[in-house]
């Protein structure tokens, strides 16, 4: 008999997601150890340093986060009017 292997996916799903909540300092490690990109949250001050930094227009600087937004599905930075 043969696994589906939609079912495969969904297991591995789940067990990824309690690893994540139960285990995180592991489950980031072990990420990072397998070259996955993990990051951490951003705040305000390290974000409007970014900006600055950068010497982006804010125009440019919504623009860049609205193609974030939309490419990883989530906000990506703290909004820019706090900035």
């Amino acid at each position: 008999m043969e696994m589906d292997p939609e079912h495969s996916v969904d297991g591995a799903r789940r067990l990824a997601r309690y690893l994540a909540r139960k285990h995180s300092n592991v489950y980031t490690t072990v990420g990072e150890e397998c070259g996955f990109g993990l990051v951490g949250i951003m705040d305000e001050v390290e974000a409007a340093a970014m900006w600055r930094d950068a010497r982006l227009m804010d125009s440019q600087a919504r623009l860049i986060l609205k193609h974030l937004r939309c490419y990883f599905q989530s906000q990506i930075t703290v909004p820019f009017s706090k900035t």
